[in-house]
């Protein structure tokens, strides 16, 4: 099977589950700019993967978990065995099925040692580096989903690495901003924690 079936077979795949999910947890949301930075940076470091027919449907369903409040509770051999049933190569299934549950928060793939793992991080983290009005827009989404008080561990644990982003690219053009976004959120969190 050639990567640009198994790019077609995969991707429509996820095309299926997004349709699903339709009706549920994408139905509601107001703000899609996440997402969508997403997948401009996977196509703009696909060339970086091992595999890049995995990278679009792995963002896509960790985007449909978070929205949904499971990214936490998701299962990587659950989610590979569905798209095997779909039809999607069982090396790449699985393979879409570990990237989708990587934790943006304790989970630092490095390019060198997880190629696929340090894009498919790259690529949602990019939602970080939103101009600062789309940024706010995004925080007031998060504070919806963030029930448990877990954002300021998050935003922490982002801000005391030495790189927000393992790709060059992302260091280049994303990084800056990330950080001044971060540094922004801490600061608020910072305030209404001692209100």
């Amino acid at each position: 099977m050639t990567a640009t079936t198994r790019l077609g077979a995969a991707t429509e795949a996820a095309s299926r589950v997004l349709h699903a999910a339709a009706d549920g947890p994408l139905a509601d949301r107001t703000e899609l700019a996440g997402l969508e930075d997403a997948l401009h940076w996977c196509a703009r470091l696909d060339h970086r993967a091992d595999e890049p027919a995995a990278l679009l449907p792995a963002v896509i369903l960790a985007a449909l978990a978070e929205e949904a409040g499971q990214a936490s509770r998701s299962d990587p051999n659950q989610i590979g065995s569905e798209l095997r049933g779909a039809g999607v190569p069982a090396a790449v299934a699985q393979l879409i099925g570990r990237l989708s549950c990587l934790d943006c928060n304790t989970e630092r793939p490095l390019l060198d040692a997880d190629p696929d793992g340090a894009v498919v991080m790259d690529a949602r983290l990019a939602v970080l580096a939103r101009p600062p009005d789309a940024y706010r827009s995004y925080l007031r989404a998060v504070s919806r989903r963030d029930t448990s008080g877990r954002r300021w561990a998050q935003v922490r644990g982002l801000l005391d690495r030495d790189a927000v982003y393992a790709t060059p690219e992302c260091r280049v053009s994303l990084e800056g901003r990330a950080r001044y976004n971060l540094a922004f959120e801490s600061s608020e969190l910072r305030e209404a924690s001692q209100v």
